[in-house]
């Protein structure tokens, strides 16, 4: 008597086999997409909360300093932020941003000024500090006023 075998399909440790491979993909793959998903959140609120603090520190490079409603100069910012205690000045609480406006005087003659140095500070999802500094010169006057000076075909250069 002769028995056949059927070789056309798989073997119960063939199907096991493969069944154990396919999850180890799938498993790791899923691990993979949680931790960037997780970095990609993180990195969005930092993105997020440095746009912020940029665009603050815009507004005050422009001279328009509006804090809690009311308008600022760099000077009395300066003196605001001396007097404070804290010498920090809240601009945005939801992300714990804080403001620091320092005057640096540069020089002792006439044409001297005074710099600014501004600060702007806010802590991330980790309450690990970011800072953002910038130097503004006061003598430049806002956007709004503008300086004309003659040029005449003498002063391009051939």
């Amino acid at each position: 008597m002769k028995i056949y075998i059927n070789k056309k399909g798989f073997t119960l440790i063939e199907v096991l086999i493969g069944i154990v491979i396919l999850e180890i993909l799938i498993i790791t793959t899923t691990t993979i997409l949680f931790q960037v998903n997780k970095i990609n959140r993180k990195t969005s609120t930092t993105y997020e909360s440095i746009k912020i603090a940029q665009r603050y520190m815009e507004e005050i490079k422009n001279r328009n300093i509006k804090i809690n409603g009311e308008h600022y100069s760099l000077k009395e910012l300066a003196e605001l932020t001396h007097k404070n205690t804290n010498d920090l000045l809240t601009l945005d609480s939801s992300y714990n941003m804080k403001l620091r406006v320092t005057s640096i005087h540069q020089g002792n003659h006439i044409s001297s000024s005074n710099f600014y140095l501004v600060t702007i500070s806010y802590k991330d999802e980790n309450n690990k500090t970011n800072m953002l500094e910038n130097y503004i010169n006061p003598l430049e006057e806002s956007y709004h006023e503008y300086l004309e000076i003659p040029i005449s075909e003498k002063d391009f250069i051939q």
